[in-house]
């Protein structure tokens, strides 16, 4: 947790924080920011955040269409797999596509990618997108209009016909996706046509012409290029140069200039008759429905991104209530089941997609390579400024959640505030690229919602006194950038306001945290509450079998230990041995997110952290992914700190905010500085895990094989250093373990 004040000059009352224990493998860092003001005029916004309840209304209405009139011939429906996926994964969205369909006159074609005798002679494609493109245009010739769907795509309101999204003018109709500019590669539309099928066999050709190495995207990237050279034969430069640009693409956002490029050269325009159509976002067949966290409205045909086998799936807010009853599917709404809260109002719907709407061009504006360069410089200096300050003691922080926190308020700072903040953290370029990439990065957290292997969440508030004003630009940034809803509070009762605070923070920590403000804490001098608050949860890859778990030695210092309980395990991880230190890196559950352990040969050496890192070398540290089989003892742990981050903040640069020359005029009238910045984190790690059958990790990591004679130790047992990242190396949590009770 993390407060943060900006006060009067002559207010100086500390809060009060408590958290509650989390259970293993838990991570929480909640912030909570204060900014004191001096008294100023009424007039405030007592709520921004605007929400609708959901109404009979709003639910579905049923036409009586009855079947859907082959105004356009026959029309079928193709859904490809893996035979090893059959019956393993996708049950949800293909049950929900057949219960559809018996009410319809479409056929549908369920091919085995693996085994069908027609795919097997006519594609020989290894890739299983591109074999999926070569399958459809073997059974487009039998129909006339063909729907290709990805085998987690799900309907989720069938008072649709496909006929809705079909234009006779051309021959395939793609879809953009939101929060990016690429045309969608799952799903799509496609009239049985020489050109059509000659379109599709081409398209899954590029599996034989991928740029080599680099993010290239497979089909979802072969498709720009290959729409750009079908309906744009004679622009062979333009061609060339996003051609070059996609060979060079060695990250989501190089990837995403060479979409952009796409995009740029083909125009405003989406029809190009008679060959294709590229229906914008939120006019397709099928959205992710990640995006609205599964609520849809009468609008919505079908959602994207359904993996699940069972709708009890852990961290999974399905949209049904139960099972589709396939016996009692045929007949209107027989058989389906929904969660009454996901069927929404259209308006709540595009109100949510919106979000994404708004930062689809803002995505390659700041490089992550840029963004992760500051972070890692920011990391590094802070974790080192704490580590010097105090060789004893551990320390906790969450990188993310400090940027994001200092980001909010230096965006209401000018001048020399605002350029301090810009050194401090190694990014002078401009405030707005600062935060719409910090923004996009933070509602990503927030789509994980549902994501079945972790969870990782964030979310923002900022409560005003009664009768405070804020400037209206810097209203602005906080809704558009950090998604920030306003509440006023009546500070003369103190109760009933920190109970305001309280029951938030207990929401957006899943009811941990219960009470985080008591009344004393509400003074009359309080004008600004900025709340963050960031939520963790994972499994370890491979679990830790708790039977080899034993107490063992831990050196606090060179001759004094403790015994704590070490966990056990020989496996392939992440491993690297440089000459001063050892680094191990442990998946969690899926390869989504990790944790990196840097272990100093010399134990001094972890009370003078920028004698080991510095922003480059660890950016170069984690973004290993080599493994090997490594003996490993590390020890369980449960940790809490709480750090006034005050002076550690002005050692590394951030002094004049916290000074009477602090300029935060951008925020309201009158001066402003920074009065506190307290920062809290609870860490939780045992044997606990998923099994490596449940995982998704086949073919992102290069294996490298080690002798069998040749097995290195990694042995945590004396203080060592940790970073929890993202794939992309976001670093949403540190720290340095000196110490471990049990």
């Amino acid at each position: 947790m993390q407060l943060f004040r900006l006060r009067s000059y002559n207010g100086n009352r500390a809060l009060r924080r408590s958290l509650t224990v989390h259970r293993s493998f838990k991570i929480l860092c909640f912030i909570l920011v204060l900014l004191l003001l001096l008294a100023f005029s009424t007039n405030l916004y007592s709520n921004h955040s605007v929400s609708y309840e959901v109404a009979e209304k709003t639910a579905i209405k049923r036409f009586n269409m009855g079947k859907c009139k082959p105004i356009y011939g026959k029309v079928s429906v193709f859904v490809a797999m893996r035979s090893s996926e059959v019956g393993r994964r996708y049950t949800v969205a293909q049950d929900s596509l057949r219960c559809y369909l018996k009410g319809t006159n479409y056929t549908l074609f369920y091919v085995d990618l693996s085994n069908d005798p027609e795919v097997r002679r006519y594609c020989t494609h290894e890739n299983v997108f591109f074999r999926k493109h070569c399958a459809a245009s073997v059974y487009l010739s039998k129909t006339d209009w063909m729907l290709v769907l990805d085998a987690d795509t799900a309907v989720v309101n069938p008072n649709h016909c496909i006929e809705e999204y079909i234009d006779p003018r051309v021959d395939l109709v793609f879809y953009e996706r939101f929060f990016n500019w690429e045309i969608t590669a799952g799903n799509y539309l496609v009239k049985n046509t020489d050109f059509a099928r000659r379109f599709l066999r081409q398209w899954a050709d590029y599996e034989y012409n991928l740029p080599d190495g680099g993010f290239h995207g497979y089909d979802n990237g072969a498709i720009h290029i290959h729409v750009l050279r079908t309906v744009l034969p004679k622009a062979v430069d333009e061609t060339e140069a996003c051609q070059t640009l996609w060979a060079n693409a060695s990250d989501y956002d190089t990837y995403l200039a060479y979409v952009t490029c796409v995009k740029f050269m083909l125009g405003a325009v989406r029809v190009f008759p008679p060959m294709l159509r590229i229906l914008k976002r939120g006019h397709g067949m099928a959205r992710d429905g990640v995006l609205t966290n599964e609520e849809f409205c009468e609008a919505d045909f079908m959602l994207h991104g359904y993996k699940q086998n069972s709708l009890d799936e852990r961290d999974w807010e399905s949209p049904f209530e139960k099972p589709v009853n396939l016996s009692l599917c045929g007949n209107g709404y027989d058989g389906w089941y929904w969660r009454q809260n996901k069927r929404v109002s259209c308006r709540s719907v595009h109100e949510s997609l919106a979000i994404y709407e708004r930062f689809a061009a803002d995505t390659a504006v700041m490089s992550s390579a840029a963004f992760l360069a500051a972070q890692h410089q920011f990391s590094t200096k802070l974790l080192g400024e704490l580590a010097t300050s105090s060789s004893s003691g551990n320390v906790l922080l969450s990188p993310i959640s400090i940027l994001s926190v200092l980001s909010m308020i230096y965006s209401g700072a000018v001048n020399e505030t605002k350029k301090e903040f810009g050194r401090t953290v190694g990014y002078e370029g401009g405030e707005d690229e600062w935060n719409s990439y910090l923004g996009c990065l933070l509602r990503s957290f927030d789509k994980e919602k549902r994501n079945k292997s972790y969870t990782l969440e964030s979310a923002n508030k900022i409560f005003l006194k009664k009768g405070f004003n804020l400037k209206e630009g810097f209203e602005k940034k906080m809704t558009k950038y950090f998604d920030a809803p306003f509440q006023e509070l009546d500070l003369q009762k103190q109760a009933e306001a920190a109970g305001i605070v309280n029951k938030f923070v207990e929401e957006k920590t899943h009811n941990k945290i219960k009470s985080i403000l008591s009344p004393g804490d509400i003074t009359d001098d309080l004008r600004i509450l900025l709340v963050n608050a960031l939520y963790f949860k994972s499994s370890w890859q491979e679990r830790f079998n708790p039977i080899l778990t034993s107490q063992k030695e831990f050196f606090v210092e060179p001759k004094v230990s403790r015994k704590v309980r070490m966990m056990k395990k020989k496996s392939q991880f992440i491993y690297h041995d440089a000459d001063d230190l050892q680094l191990l890196g442990i998946p969690y559950s899926g390869n989504e997110t990790y944790m990196f352990m840097i272990l100093p040969k010399r134990v001094e050496a972890i009370n003078s952290i920028s004698s080991v890192l510095d922003g480059k070398r660890l950016q170069s540290l984690l973004s290993r992914r080599e493994r090997q089989l490594v003996n490993v003892e590390i020890p369980r742990f449960k940790l809490e700190e709480k750090t006034l981050l005050n002076r550690a903040m002005e050692k590394i640069g951030l002094k004049r905010g916290f000074s009477d020359d602090a300029q935060f005029t951008d925020i309201a009238n009158g001066k402003l500085k920074i009065n506190k910045l307290l920062h809290k984190v609870f860490i939780e790690t045992n044997e606990e895990g998923t099994e490596a059958a449940a995982a998704t990790a086949g073919g992102m990591f290069g294996i490298r094989p080690s002798m069998p004679e040749v097995v290195p130790d990694f042995i945590a047992n004396h203080p060592f250093i940790f970073f929890i990242t993202t794939k992309k190396n976001d670093i949403l949590f540190e720290g340095i373990i000196r110490e471990i009770k049990n």
